[in-house]
């Protein structure tokens, strides 16, 4: 697979000794959607910065198709869009005139300009002045902004903070196609909306990176799976001290068992409720969220 970004023993010492990045190495492929999370002060916006070229790193190699990423042609640099938590709009324009304004500066054609301000419902507002428009239609438009001109490399920075939820589902959706010949970095603090559409998902903590993998790979690696047990028969004492020596156990009632599984199978778990008399009616099994699964490793302080 492809490689686009290439990161090799990065690091980042501010003054005064502030450490933001601690020797990571990480590489992006083609057709990625990567979800870069953390809390605040990870380190986050300060790799994404140094990938743009903004700042310039205390030590290590960032290479951006082949290319040491301070040495860019602006041909390079034409394929990477980038969306700013701040928007990067001009208040006193028009929406069409932002758009046209990025335009002019990278070469790109008005059939370009019509076609990304349809995709995100953006035509019919195109002559209203951005200081009129609402805050989801302006992060709408700051998005068409950084994709208009087609980048191959589409970084983002909170893109879904405080839209409504159709603007929110909009850019979900439309962050969905970019998979086919584009590689996209997103960063967020919504979990939620990350899980919808990331491919993979790297954690930042302490300037380190104590997790890199998939949606689901996390989830197995570090969750606990809760597991509901509806029964029709009432659970004695006697089954019930059985089973708390076995299982941890959150809540038990007369006819309702509420696991939390490490590595069991949920089916080894029903399977041994039955030997022991157990009328197994109903079993919902309840994967941990990504939300809960960042917050089990920033507080346990990864690896």
């Amino acid at each position: 697979m492809e490689k686009v970004i290439v990161i090799q023993d990065l690091e980042k010492v501010y003054p005064k000794n502030v450490t933001a990045l601690k020797k990571i190495s990480l590489s992006v492929n083609n057709g990625e959607i990567l979800g870069l999370i953390g809390p605040n002060g990870a380190g986050k916006t300060t790799l994404v910065r140094i990938i743009l070229g903004l700042l310039t790193a205390t030590s290590g190699k960032v290479t951006i198709w082949d290319s040491n990423v301070r040495d860019l042609s602006f041909d390079l640099r034409r394929q990477i869009g980038f969306f700013p938590t701040d928007r990067g709009i001009y208040e006193e324009l028009t929406a069409e005139e932002n758009i046209r304004f990025w335009a002019k500066a990278l070469n790109v054609g008005k059939e370009e300009i019509e076609k990304a301000m349809r995709k995100l419902e953006l035509w019919k507002i195109r002559k209203r002045l951005v200081k009129k428009l609402s805050s989801g239609m302006k992060q709408r438009l700051a998005f068409a902004c950084a994709i208009f001109h087609g980048p191959k490399l589409l970084i983002m920075d909170e893109p879904t903070a405080n839209l409504d939820v159709h603007s929110k589902n909009l850019l979900l959706d439309f962050i969905k196609t970019l998979r086919e010949g584009k590689t996209t970095i997103i960063t967020s603090h919504n979990l939620y909306d990350l899980e919808k559409v990331c491919t993979r998902i790297v954690i930042l903590h302490h300037g380190d990176i104590i997790e890199d993998g998939t949606i689901e790979e996390l989830k197995k690696r570090f969750s606990v799976n809760k597991v509901l047990v509806t029964t029709s028969s009432t659970i004695d004492s006697t089954l019930r001290v059985k089973l708390e020596k076995k299982y941890r156990i959150e809540k038990i009632d007369d006819r309702q068992i509420l696991f939390s599984l490490d590595s069991e199978n949920h089916s080894d778990l029903v399977k041994y409720l039955v030997v022991n008399g157990v009328n197994v009616e109903n079993v919902v099994e309840d994967q941990l969220s990504l939300e809960e699964v960042f917050l089990k490793l920033t507080r346990e302080g990864g690896k």
